[in-house]
């Protein structure tokens, strides 16, 4: 599952191994109210949560545990060098006992999946870099410009909204230019730049 930024709550991304009923029932529970609470654990408490008996575990809900058909779960949480991806959830058919070694493999696999997931994070930002100078640099009309510049920020950022701002020199303050969501903000149409936090930007600093 995957953390959608925009909601802050874990969304199926990939699955393997589920038959069409209960895929339907995991998509079903996990677009509901509690959402993907055993994952949310995991990431809560940074460590993986191994379930030998989900019937007779209270955080599961009985009918959820019943339509699924699960036996024993276990969480694992993504998570490396403080970012939150998401988590992996594995499910057995029928109860079994977890050891020490599991737990032990369980943690290693957190590590070592959170490790390739932010690598393949770097690769695809560094294409996407790449991709971004390269629309920037055909663009000749300044509006295309901004326009490139706004919109790529906003993907490589995953924000909900952008702008691009200029500076008036004369009054010390930042005039948006262009942007998506953000401008439609008064206090953001035009920003003081001699005020916290913004006067950073004048010192070049992010």
């Amino acid at each position: 599952a995957r953390i959608d930024r925009r909601t802050s709550r874990l969304g199926v991304h990939a699955t393997s191994g589920f038959e069409p009923a209960q895929l339907e029932t995991l998509l079903r529970y996990s677009g509901g109210e509690r959402g993907l609470p055993l994952l949310q654990a995991a990431l809560d408490e940074g460590a993986p949560i191994l379930i030998p008996d989900a019937s007779a575990d209270p955080r599961f809900d009985p009918a959820f545990v019943a339509e699924r058909e699960i036996g024993a779960f276990v969480g694992i949480p993504l998570v490396r060098w403080g970012e939150e991806f998401g988590g992996l959830g594995l499910v057995f058919d029928r109860p079994r006992p977890f050891s020490s070694k599991d737990k032990a493999l369980a943690r290693g696999i957190a590590r070592q999946v959170g490790v390739a997931l932010v690598n393949a994070r770097r690769f695809n930002l560094l294409g996407e870099l790449r991709k971004f100078g390269h629309d920037v640099a055909v663009k000749l009309r300044l509006q295309s410009v901004i326009d490139v510049t706004m919109n790529a920020a906003a993907s490589l950022l995953t924000s909900d909204a952008s702008a691009v701002y200029f500076l008036d020199r004369d009054k010390e303050t930042f005039v948006a230019a262009g942007g998506d969501g953000a401008t439609s903000v008064d206090e953001l149409a035009r920003i003081d730049a001699t005020r916290e936090p913004w006067n950073a930007l004048m010192q070049s600093r992010t």
